[in-house]
């Protein structure tokens, strides 16, 4: 029997350091009518300059008199200085179909997206370009927009801390859930009182869910906690995602290229100068930059040229061309 999976929303993932226990205490509170105002009018995660969350789904439905569990983590973290950078992780297990942690992580910086994955013969990261904001693309989105359209009661206490931040705690109903048939259903909001942004959500609920066309028991927990809320801090690339980026930083891309593509380790632009200009950049910036040169061919009267270069144990072939139409297309490339 194949398990339903469970969609609510495209979400996050990776920063275990960061998921500290939140011990809860009571302080003095703000004027109770501007704390209400802020939780309810609501605050976006894109209004801080950065913050790291954890999500954890696990939901359990009956095959066959058997409960299975399936188990979902996500962790975001954001930063929008000195360079704007995210990260997403997700793992997810299953116990029914007996899989091992599926992991996957997602950054994005600046304008490079890049994806690592879990391979036999060793973590692999692909690079790609990208044309809008890394923090709109790629399943981040802000937990806040779950809630746009639930009814709030509350706030039941004030001035409580959470996560290092004074809230309050707001219970809610009505939230669109991942179960055919809703029977219980107990969910709970803490809102800082300074900038009305979700420190922490909790849901539990009981009712049925569709598997083969039969509805069978199910139920399922989730706990959302909001950590470093504007604080200053730094997130690392994966060590094969870094690889890549100090592939992209050491190559000698000139100012005037246009059209640029990436893909893994390949870096293709065109230019509009010569290719005559263009072959004698690269050649002066990769000797300045400590590269060998293994191979130099090519005529400015055939406009086509190969390099290849060395630095311990990276090597990158360069391949310059001149187009029909003039200027020239390059294209740089490293060799395992």
């Amino acid at each position: 029997m194949k398990p339903r999976r469970l969609l609510v929303v495209t979400l996050l993932v990776l920063w275990l350091a960061a998921c500290k226990a939140s011990n809860v205490e009571t302080v003095s509170t703000i004027e109770e009518d501007e704390s209400a105002a802020s939780a309810l009018a609501g605050g976006s995660l894109a209004s801080l300059n950065g913050y790291r969350f954890i999500l954890e789904k696990n939901t359990r439905w009956e095959v066959d008199g058997q409960m299975v569990e399936e188990t979902e983590t996500i962790i975001q973290e954001a930063v929008r200085s000195p360079e704007e950078t995210l990260h997403i992780k997700r793992i997810l297990q299953n116990e029914e179909i007996g899989i091992i942690p599926q992991s996957s992580d997602r950054y994005r910086q600046g304008f490079l997206a890049f994806d690592s994955e879990e391979h036999p013969d060793g973590d692999v990261c692909h690079i790609y370009d990208l044309e809008e904001s890394p923090l709109s693309e790629d399943g981040a989105i802000d937990p806040q927009s779950i809630f746009e359209n639930v009814a709030r009661e509350g706030p039941e206490d004030r001035g409580q801390v959470v996560n290092d931040v004074v809230v309050d705690r707001f219970s809610a109903s009505g939230l669109a859930l991942p179960l055919d048939v809703v029977e219980e259903e107990n969910v709970l909001l803490w809102v800082a009182q300074k900038g009305g942004h979700l420190v922490r959500f909790t849901v539990e609920a009981e009712g049925q869910l569709a598997v083969d066309g039969e509805n069978v028991p199910a139920s399922l927990k989730w706990e959302y906690n909001l950590y470093d809320a504007d604080e200053e801090f730094e997130i690392a690339l994966s060590p094969d995602c870094q690889q890549q980026k100090n592939f992209l930083d050491a190559l000698p891309i000139p100012d005037a290229a246009v059209e640029m593509e990436i893909m893994d380790n390949h870096v293709a632009f065109s230019s509009n100068e010569t290719t005559h200009a263009t072959v004698n950049y690269i050649r002066e910036k990769m000797a300045e930059d400590g590269w060998t040169t293994i191979k130099d061919l090519g005529e400015e009267d055939d406009g086509f040229y190969i390099l290849q270069y060395q630095q311990g144990d990276v090597y990158i072939d360069v391949l310059i061309g001149r187009p029909d139409e003039g200027g020239a297309f390059v294209t740089f490339s490293q060799r395992p």
